[in-house]
């Protein structure tokens, strides 16, 4: 999967370019087998997602998250997989992810309250 540019630029009538159609052409011409182009902005999260396959190495948690605290328990893997952080940084950001999953079910049983604030959320 290849992520290339907006999907504006490839419709008529809001493409920069004279020919927009030449240029979707033009972009799905580059593919080679097994790839498949999109644009950013048709990239949407899918909640029903099996799992957690990366992570960015500027990730950081945040009460605000807690969708995805709930939906997946153990982040390990995928931090594992994030080259640009070193293990120090990996254990703080699992030790993170615990306590959000542990704020979110204690509120689940009524013990806290778990606002989301602006600021630093690390």
């Amino acid at each position: 999967m290849l992520i290339y540019g907006r999907d504006a630029e490839f419709q008529p009538a809001e493409s920069p370019h004279s020919d927009s159609a030449y240029m979707r052409a033009k972009r799905n011409f580059m593919s080679r087998d097994n790839e498949h182009f999109y644009t950013f902005d048709s990239l949407k999260p899918v909640s029903e997602a099996e799992g957690l396959w990366d992570l960015p190495p500027t990730f950081a948690t945040h009460p605000n998250m807690r969708e995805l605290f709930e939906a997946i328990a153990r982040p390990e893997a995928a931090l594992a997989k994030v080259p640009l952080i070193d293990d120090v940084r990996r254990a703080y950001v699992a030790e993170r992810w615990a306590h959000w999953r542990t704020q979110i079910q204690q509120n689940r049983q009524g013990d806290i309250a778990v606002t989301a604030m602006g600021g630093e959320g690390e």
